[in-house]
């Protein structure tokens, strides 16, 4: 849950796109899960190599690093697991920059992992089993001291992986791209599903993190669906009626006056904790109870807290908003009309993909960028489709890739049509970043996605092979 800040001067005729990359760490010579002290190992050489340390407020953990550039800062942690490495790029105006900016970081901290005896995998499962406990790789940050009193399911996370893209999209397209971006999941995942070997087996599903998403995380969130459901239950009208649906469920943080914090009764949402004008009883990370009391404060935070498969990201300006005036615009579905002119970034953070293939790193960001500067043609594509009909194909492409048929029509004829709407959306940002889709096309012409490719190596050469054709 990163949100790198970029020091590009916005235009509004540029959409900037950045990059948040997940990747398992595994050692090279086992492949299993690298552990604690791995970890901390590779932060402390990097600290030596003038990255900055980041220490966890609560754990004193070093738990990071980050790195001013001069567009922005990286920011290097590991998410849900210690084995699980997320490095989050601050966003460029292209993919031609974004792609040179990964190479060299990225390749720096794998170098610097490689020396001390484990790398990074190009898959969105890593394929050996954890072994013993694996609460025992629970990344140390305060986050988690405060969500793991309901995240009952919190291994399951461990072990997976995503690329994420975060997309520069204005307020008046935010619902269009939310509802297309997300009724096309399925399909999208079809073309880059890369998590099938799991537990040294392959597996039902050839993108088995949409199972893991799938799988009961708590007993106690109010409406958890809402806010890790995927694809959500709804369309959305407008960025009102969006609101209204993820607050209705509890909210899982609130950051006061720089604590992590809870509140202490699960049964109140977000909404109702904005709207009551009351005090509520809230829990620290480091369980002391305090009162907190909604505020403008709180708005950028609450407008991110949802992990469904397209993530709003709106930051606003606390000094142009009011919250009773910000509540009342959803009251009266105009939250786009009150927000003009008090915004700093909008853009949405797409994350049904995994992790590419070595070398392929920007395909998965220049399909969805594509798609997103078409939309026009898009919402035309999505008309093929009901939000059911979204629904139940993001089950099915998960588990059959390709090797499917929708509507009578092979996955390969829509994947086709959905190739030439990115690329189309591509070539009108005139950077050359159509170039990114060729692996796609190649996918497409053998009717094979990443999974399937490494099904075939791990039948002719176990684990073992998939672990080599994998390690950076």
């Amino acid at each position: 849950m990163q949100a790198p800040r970029s020091t590009i001067k916005k235009n509004k005729d540029v959409r900037l796109v950045g990059l948040e990359f997940e990747n398992q760490l595994v050692y090279s010579k086992s492949g299993f899960p690298i552990k604690r002290k791995d970890t901390k190992a590779l932060w402390e050489k990097l600290v030596g190599r003038k990255w900055t340390p980041v220490y966890d407020k609560y754990t004193s953990a070093l738990v990071g690093v980050n790195k001013k550039t001069n567009q922005g800062e990286i920011v290097v942690n590991t998410d849900t697991g210690v084995c699980n490495l997320e490095v989050a790029f601050p966003p460029k105006k292209n993919l031609i920059e974004a792609q040179k900016e990964h190479k060299k970081k990225f390749s720096e901290i794998i170098s610097v992992a490689k020396k001390l005896g484990f790398t990074a995998i190009s898959l969105g499962v890593t394929p050996r089993k954890i072994n013993g406990d694996p609460y025992n790789l629970k990344t140390e940050k305060g986050l988690y001291l405060i969500i793991n009193d309901w995240l009952i399911r919190h291994n399951v996370q461990i072990p997976i992986s995503s690329h994420q893209v975060c997309i520069d999209v204005k307020i008046e397209d935010m619902t269009k791209s939310i509802n297309c971006l997300s009724k096309l999941s399925g399909l999208i995942i079809a073309l880059t599903a890369n998590s099938v070997i799991e537990n040294e087996k392959i597996q039902n599903w050839k993108e088995i993190r949409t199972l893991h998403w799938k799988v009961p995380i708590s007993n106690e969130i109010k409406n958890i669906d809402n806010i890790f459901g995927g694809i959500p239950s709804k369309s959305f009208k407008n960025l009102s009626d969006y609101f209204k649906f993820i607050w209705n469920g509890t909210p899982l943080i609130i950051i006061k006056n720089g604590e992590w914090i809870r509140l202490k009764d699960w049964r109140i949402t977000t909404w109702q904790y904005l709207t009551s004008g009351k005090e509520f009883d809230a829990i620290t990370a480091d369980k002391k109870t305090i009162k907190v009391k909604a505020d403008e404060s709180d708005l950028n935070l609450m407008m991110m807290l949802a992990w469904n498969d397209v993530k709003v990201h709106i930051i606003v300006d606390s000094k142009k908003i009011k919250l009773d005036d910000f509540i009342n615009a959803i009251r009266k579905n105009l939250l786009e009309k009150y927000l003009k002119n008090k915004i700093s970034t909008s853009y949405l953070e797409i994350r049904m993909c995994p992790v590419s293939p070595k070398g392929e790193e920007m395909t998965t960001p220049a399909f969805l960028l594509g798609l997103v500067n078409n939309l026009k043609e898009l919402e035309n594509f999505c008309k093929k489709f009901s939000w059911e009909e979204g629904r139940e194909m993001k089950n099915i492409l998960s588990i059959k890739g390709m090797d499917c048929m929708l509507k009578n029509k092979s996955v390969s004829f829509y994947l086709e049509q959905l190739l030439k709407i990115s690329e189309i959306g591509l070539k009108k940002r005139k950077f050359g970043e159509e170039k990114f889709l060729n692996a796609l096309y190649v996918r497409l012409k053998e009717e094979k996605n990443p999974a399937d490719k490494t099904i075939e190596i791990f039948k002719k050469e176990g684990v073992s092979g998939v672990l080599k054709v994998n390690m950076y």
